[in-house]
């Protein structure tokens, strides 16, 4: 999980007000914004919990 600020946040994403954004990326590297840290945290969890039942499989 990665913290963008100011000019590090996507142009298509910036708004008046959105001050900071967080970037999740998944192992095939698809990167999903969110701008909650909650909900970014829940999903970096997800992710991770989908890796490891793919590695078990």
């Amino acid at each position: 999980m990665e913290t963008l600020v100011g000019d590090e946040i996507p142009r298509s994403l910036r708004r008046p007000g959105l001050d900071m954004i967080f970037a999740v990326t998944d192992t095939d590297g698809s990167t999903y914004y969110l701008e909650s840290d909650i909900e970014a945290l829940q999903l970096l969890i997800e992710l991770d919990e989908k890796e490891r039942k793919a590695l078990e499989d």
